[in-house]
């Protein structure tokens, strides 16, 4: 589309700001569960299911809502959600009824996947020269808006208390809907299908093409060992001989950092047509980081480069396997991408599950050596399959 041509770069920087704003939403409760159970009078274990409310909330949107973005305007649906969520905000912090914080939590996560239309919108817009690229400027805002919503929550929560946490989120998140609404480009109409197709087709796409299906279980995996490994950081940190608190561990998420700043320049390895190849190089250094896992308990030192290591190359595979989607599957990457999406939250319960289990019976290294033989498995996986149909760009 020539209209491509046309598009000013800073656009994609918006975008990425937007993306970050959008999925901030669904981590901005976490540092506030102690103050929510004091205020509303409840038990830990009750406020932590605002975080589930959101986390299923956001589950339905992604399966019932995103497919929409291949049938209607991705303008309109993703300023409709920011104005959703943006209200969803604001009755939240106005909320002194622990059932009533529930209901605005889940309606605020069916409604953040906002980030998740940004996406496709972003492959629609580029060329196949730069698509890559300006996808990895959008994920790496979505990384930051993850980090940094945590961290600005638990700060302003000081000041202005968890409801005013909500309020300020939630009066942003509506100044975010106007800028969306007039920056974004209308691009010509789609054709009208059946939603009821479009939905069951999140689920039948994977099957009727096995590039799809091959490449959401190879990622799922990485998904997997991803959540796996920051689950048991939490372990290993706050028992002994460490026994750091909550804040503490926190601050090792900052390093996540570098895995964002490396997905904004890692989509010109997809431009340049170096995916494939990036891709064994990206598992290989995944299959070292947990080598190098075994000298962790010698010192946090070693914990660090893991993680610098990890993160880099982790969010480098995820960038090369979700930007090789939205743009072989042009005619559906709203589908595909809840497809994506889906597929990684599934790997992320099984990895967060399954490295519970681990730990309970063998410890930090007992997760390592099931990690190392899965990253090995997906790496040999990657390395057969990259000069097939299953992999090709």
């Amino acid at each position: 589309m020539d209209s491509k041509q046309q598009i000013n770069p800073w656009l994609f920087q918006m975008l990425s700001i937007a993306a970050g704003f959008a999925i901030g939403n669904l981590y901005l409760a976490q540092p506030l569960l102690g103050a929510i159970g004091t205020g509303l009078n409840v038990t830990e274990a009750q406020a932590g299911w605002v975080i589930s409310a959101i986390q299923l909330g956001y589950a339905a949107g992604i399966i019932l809502l995103l497919p929409l973005g291949d049938m209607l305007s991705r303008r309109m649906l993703i300023t409709l959600m920011f104005t959703l969520s943006g209200f969803g905000l604001i009755a939240a912090s106005l909320s002194n009824s622990y059932w009533g914080l529930l209901a605005t939590f889940a309606l605020v996560g069916v409604t953040t996947i906002s980030g998740q239309f940004i996406l496709p919108l972003t492959g629609e817009l580029s060329t196949n020269d730069n698509r890559g690229h300006n996808l990895g400027i959008v994920v790496s805002g979505i990384m930051i808006g993850i980090l940094a919503a945590r961290a600005v929550s638990g700060g302003l929560a000081g000041l202005v208390g968890w409801h005013g946490v909500f309020q300020v989120f939630g009066v942003a998140v509506l100044a975010m809907a106007f800028l969306m609404f007039r920056i974004i480009p209308t691009l010509p109409k789609v054709a009208k299908t059946n939603y009821f197709r479009m939905v069951s087709d999140v689920f039948i796409l994977p099957i009727k093409n096995p590039q799809i299906l091959v490449v959401l279980l190879l990622n799922s995996a990485g998904f997997a060992l991803f959540s796996s490994l920051w689950t048991s950081i939490t372990f290993l940190l706050s028992s002994k001989p460490y026994g750091f608190n909550a804040p503490l561990i926190g601050l090792f998420g900052f390093i996540g950092l570098v895995g964002a700043f490396t997905a904004r320049k890692g989509g010109r390895f997809y431009d340049k047509g170096w995916a494939d190849t990036v891709l064994v190089l990206a598992w290989i250094a995944i299959v070292g980081s947990f080598a190098l896992g075994f000298l962790v308990n010698d010192s946090l030192v070693f914990l660090v480069i893991q993680l610098l290591v990890f993160d880099a190359a982790s969010q480098i595979n995820g960038l090369m396997n979700q930007t090789r989607l939205l743009s072989k599957f042009a005619h559906a990457r709203s589908r595909v991408n809840a497809s994506y999406v889906s597929a990684n939250f599934i790997g992320g319960a099984i990895g967060s599950a399954g490295s519970a289990i681990l730990y309970s019976h063998g410890g930090w290294d007992n997760v390592m050596t099931v990690s190392l033989g899965l990253s090995l498995a997906v790496m040999t996986a990657y390395t057969i399959l990259r000069k097939t149909r299953y992999l090709s760009k």
